[in-house]
């Protein structure tokens, strides 16, 4: 743990691109609205609600990775803020659901900033996978502020097979519908 991650630095630079994949989102053909998220659904880690023509309503976390071009790997957030002295948080990529056990979030996102690929994978597939294989996937810590978040790194073609979209920033017509 060498830097302290700046986490609002990096929340910058998220949200320009959010903004280019809700842009994405709106040349889909079967997308009618592409909407931000309420301030509830923020806090339970929604970051884009799209509508799509036949009325089904989308979550979607975004997930933007600044390292990915260079490592071929893309983080998963196991636990979000770890605390030597008091309770931990848990992390995204187990935190998806809420107490009722309704997905808060249907999809996660991951767009790697150096080449603007999106792969867009069913979160609950991908928490599966995370599990199924994870005594093989190297483990990362990130120093904060006050708290240490951890997680796993997962290589990139290990888990290409499961986004069921695979594409760019840069293209205009994405095209096939969400499921």
């Amino acid at each position: 743990m060498d830097n302290i991650y700046e986490f609002e630095r990096q929340k910058k630079l998220q949200v320009q691109f959010v903004d280019a994949f809700a842009d994405w989102m709106e040349n889909r053909t079967d997308v009618e609205d592409v909407n931000r998220p309420t301030h509830a659904q923020d806090l339970s880690g929604v970051d884009l609600v799209v509508k799509e023509k036949d009325g089904r309503v989308i979550n979607f976390q975004i997930k933007t990775d600044f390292l990915a071009d260079k490592t071929n790997n893309l983080p998963y957030e196991i636990i979000s803020q770890a605390y030597s002295d008091r309770p931990s948080e848990i992390g995204w990529g187990l935190d998806f659901t809420d107490e009722s056990k309704k997905q808060k979030y249907e999809y996660l996102v991951y767009i790697i900033a150096g080449t603007g690929e999106i792969l867009i994978v069913e979160i609950c597939r991908l928490a599966g996978w995370v599990i199924y294989n994870f005594k093989g996937l190297k483990t990362f810590s990130t120093l904060n502020k006050d708290y240490v978040t951890l997680g796993v790194l997962i290589p990139i073609m290990k888990i290409r097979h499961l986004a069921f979209i695979k594409s760019n920033l840069t293209d205009t017509q994405p095209g096939l519908s969400l499921y």
